[in-house]
């Protein structure tokens, strides 16, 4: 593993929490007290106070997506780095099975070009990118399983080529029922 790097901060959402460095910050549970009927991912995403109504049009998996990374980027400090050095490093074992199966149903009546842009596992590096402003290296990996060892040895080869000074790197498996997603921010040493 490479040693030019480090992990400054951690997002993990599982088994219906949200934590930040290991700090629960919200629970489905509180969030079917206060408001009976509100989705856990857009329940986060409120929590965040910020205005993006794009937010709402996205899939699942992207919305996930989008909320752990606002929370890995709350109160960092990373306008000043090059957008060309902020790179994303992402993987899941479904690849976008949840809205590939939502995208066929919709083909039986009229086909949802809204939907189809989904089906596309990178579409979440996208949704990132965008708002952050990162436009270095992307890369989504679709394996068996949580390789954290693959994604630390990539990040490390962006660090060590000087690819990258800072990568938001994670697993991001979404079902319907469930999430499973670890992000974490690597910074340069």
């Amino acid at each position: 593993m490479s040693t030019s790097f480090e992990i400054t901060k951690s997002v993990r959402v599982h088994n219906h929490q949200l934590s930040v460095d290991h700090e629960v910050i919200l629970s489905f549970d509180d969030v079917q007290k206060k408001e009976a009927g509100v989705d856990f991912v857009t329940a986060c995403f409120k929590l965040l106070n910020i205005t993006y109504p794009r937010f709402y049009k996205m899939d699942l998996m992207c919305k996930w997506g989008f909320v752990c990374a606002e929370w890995l980027l709350q109160d960092e400090n990373i306008s000043e780095t090059d957008p060309y050095k902020k790179a994303i490093v992402l993987q899941n074992s479904s690849s976008s099975l949840l809205t590939d199966r939502n995208f066929q149903q919709s083909i039986e009546k009229v086909a949802s070009p809204a939907l189809f842009v989904y089906t596309l596992p990178n579409i979440v590096m996208g949704e990132i990118a965008i708002r952050q402003q990162f436009k270095g290296e992307n890369t989504f990996f679709v394996s068996e399983h949580s390789d954290e060892k693959q994604l630390q040895n990539y990040t490390g080869i962006l660090f060590d080529n000087q690819i990258a000074t800072l990568v938001i790197s994670g697993y991001l498996e979404v079902s319907a029922e469930d999430q499973d997603i670890t992000f974490y921010l690597n910074t340069a040493k």
